[in-house]
């Protein structure tokens, strides 16, 4: 399996333990990415807090 996909299986495991909903979560992501996409580097991490549902 492809690293990205363990990561986002990781992510909503521990999205659902969370008791928040993956629509939540996923729609929050494409916000904040659709503000920081000029900042975006091939290659690079993107380290940036996410706030969810709150």
């Amino acid at each position: 399996m492809e690293k990205q996909k363990i990561k986002f299986i990781k992510l909503f495991r521990l999205t659902e333990a969370l008791g928040l909903s993956r629509t939540s979560v996923e729609s929050g992501i494409v916000k904040h990415l659709k503000s920081v996409s000029t900042k975006l580097l091939l290659g690079k991490p993107l380290n940036y807090e996410i706030t969810v549902q709150g």
